[in-house]
């Protein structure tokens, strides 16, 4: 089994996420997949991680962010057209994202955390939905699922070794592909808490360690 982990440029959008599945689906053994939040477009775009900074931001000094959210979610859209995603399909990704702002947090820094976050995980939601769709045999698997935990600052969080025996026992069957979010985990109070950024690549060492993978 080997893990595979796409930065930001590599799923920025329609024509780089096929791409991509051209790379997962050129090796059988690519069975684990790890994605960033999508970059940037062309060079006049903003990467979603940033984006969703100034939308945490927004939140917190009660400045409007109906603009800022919308940038995040047409992102999505657009991939998701590329590939005739039902928008059915999407709405839970876009409700989630919105709903955001209403959810309930220990203070600040876990807030902007949990928004960073929902760029990669997202991303990898979204992915799923595009292999499945293609008829491959992918399943959505959060940080909270694997058991991927963590400890320290909510936005330079450092993997518990724990995590490794959670993972030793994760069930999944060979025919899965399986599709991580990359950058944050849970911590042991069950909130997120980010990685330092470009936290994504440390996701896949995490996993390709824990699930005893051949290659990363």
């Amino acid at each position: 089994m080997k893990v595979v982990k796409f930065g930001g440029s590599s799923l920025a959008d329609g024509e780089h996420f096929a791409q991509a599945i051209n790379i997962i689906t050129a090796d059988p053994q690519r069975r684990v997949i790890v994605t960033s939040a999508p970059g940037k477009r062309n060079s006049k775009d903003t990467k979603v991680t940033d984006l969703l900074i100034q939308y945490a931001n927004e939140v917190l000094n009660n400045k409007p962010y109906q603009q800022t959210v919308g940038q995040i979610i047409n992102c999505y859209v657009e991939i998701a057209n590329y590939f005739n995603v039902p928008p059915k399909k999407l709405a839970p990704i876009i409700d989630r994202l919105k709903e955001l702002p209403s959810w309930h947090f220990p203070n600040h820094n876990y807030l902007m955390a949990t928004f960073k976050a929902h760029g990669e995980r997202s991303n990898a939601e979204l992915m799923s939905l595009i292999l499945q769709q293609q008829g491959y045999e992918a399943r959505f698997v959060t940080p909270t699922e694997a058991g991927i935990r963590v400890t320290g600052t909510p936005n330079n969080a450092t993997v518990m070794p724990e995590t490794y025996s959670l993972l030793d026992h994760f069930s999944f069957n060979d025919s899965e592909l399986l599709v991580f979010p990359g950058f944050y985990g849970i911590t042991l109070a069950g909130h997120i808490a980010t990685f330092s950024r470009g936290g994504s690549d440390i996701t896949g060492a995490i996993l390709a360690r824990g699930l005893d993978a051949t290659m990363y």
